[in-house]
Formats: structure tokens, C-alpha cells, sequence
């Protein structure tokens, strides 16, 4: 079992906070006219973003490597009547599932050890063709430092 399957199993979850990330929703509501298409969701834990991007009408696609988060995000999806995807992948070292027009990162970039940040950069520069189509877009929220420090402390 990986650590973040771990994690899920013994409801070790501290950065579960049952909603959106409130930056995302205020992206969201400030940019109706947003093109709709695509939008891919690394590390989408219980999929709280991911059903925020359905919800504004994307076609929501999630992505994690713990079994559990994905059985929940698809279980709290259900649950909420909206339609989005949800599949175990690992960003840093799977094939990219399709092309995307979005790319949402909120979540994996501080979740993953320090040494492969390096690698996501990369994907991102040198495949995001294999994931993007030409004119997509990439939106990324970070968090407080603090925050990313008190979870790498336990990873």
C-alpha cells in the first residue's frame, strides 16, 4: 500500500476540508465566459475541485494514485448529481490518459517529495503537448508555504 493510500485507509487526511479550493470557486464564478472543454485534475484527492470544474460546466476529469480517493471522489460525485471522471493515474509517471484543454493544479505540486518537482516541472514544459492541446490553458493555486512544509514533514 503507498503512502497516500495510507493516508486515505486510516482517514489520515488533515488537508481534507470537505469543499473547493475557495480560490478555484472565485475563478470560476469571476470567468463565466471561460471556453469550456476538457479539464484534467492531478492528485485530485476526494475530488472537491474536480466537481467544482463540472459543476461550471467542464468535462471533469480527476486523477490520483490512492485507490480510496478515487472511490470517494466517484462516491461524493454520485452523491452531488454531477458527471466527471475519475481514474488511478500518476501524473509523474504514467502515460497521459487524453489531451486536455485545462490543467488544474492546486494539490500535487506540494504533495509530492521535493527531488521529483523538478520532474513535474518537465512534464509540464516538455509533455504538456502530450497532455494539452496547443492553445490550452494552465491554472495554478498554490498554498502557504507552512502549509506545504507541515505536510512534506510527514510524507
Amino acid at each position: 500500500m503507498n503512502y497516500w493510500e495510507t493516508r486515505y485507509q486510516t482517514h489520515d487526511m488533515p488537508w481534507e476540508k470537505g469543499e473547493p479550493s475557495p480560490g478555484l470557486v472565485d475563478f470560476l464564478t469571476a470567468h463565466p465566459e471561460l471556453s469550456r472543454g476538457k479539464v484534467c485534475v492531478p492528485g485530485c484527492g476526494t475530488g472537491h475541485d474536480v466537481r467544482a470544474w463540472a459543476g461550471a460546466g467542464f468535462d471533469a476529469f480527476g486523477y490520483d494514485i490512492a485507490p480510496s480517493a478515487v472511490s470517494l471522489s466517484t462516491e461524493k460525485t454520485v452523491a452531488a448529481g454531477l458527471s466527471a471522471h475519475f481514474e488511478l493515474q500518476d501524473f509523474l509517471h504514467d502515460e497521459p490518459p487524453l489531451l486536455f484543454d485545462w490543467l488544474f493544479e492546486h494539490t500535487l505540486f506540494c504533495a509530492i517529495q521535493p527531488g521529483e518537482r523538478d520532474d513535474y516541472v518537465r512534464i509540464i514544459d516538455e509533455t504538456g503537448e502530450d497532455y494539452l492541446f496547443p492553445a490550452s490553458r494552465f491554472v495554478f493555486l498554490t498554498v502557504p508555504t507552512e502549509v506545504e512544509e507541515a505536510v512534506m514533514a510527514k510524507a
